[in-house]
């Protein structure tokens, strides 16, 4: 029995049957629109966090300065998730992200 083209060509995989997976798209969806929107806060508060905290314009540059450490780091990120599955990650880190964020007007001083 000869195998036809159509059989031999595009080997079924277990997404393919599954189809699109709307739940967990749409869950990294909101976590990254989350993420996005609790960081583009801190510009235009960082007026009034530099005057509730007492900041110098060095430590104000510094919280500038480290919020880009992560696209920074995106290179070695990837390197990883290459290597290791980084499924938690994914999830935890825009968690961590919004949740420091929005707990920083309660922070009595810039080192916490």
């Amino acid at each position: 029995m000869e195998a036809t083209k159509e059989d031999i060509s595009q080997p079924k995989t277990d997404t393919q049957e599954e189809g699109f997976q709307s739940e967990q798209v749409l869950t990294i969806v909101g976590a990254h629109f989350v993420h996005d929107t609790f960081t583009a806060f801190v510009p235009p508060l960082l007026p009034l966090v530099i005057e509730k905290l007492s900041m110098s314009l060095t430590l104000a540059g510094a919280l500038t300065a480290f919020m880009q450490l992560p696209a920074i780091l995106n290179p070695f990120i990837g390197y990883l998730a290459d290597k290791i599955s980084l499924r938690y990650f994914v999830i935890i880190a825009p968690a961590a992200s919004a949740t420091l964020i929005g707990l920083m007007g309660l922070a009595p001083s810039y080192s916490g």
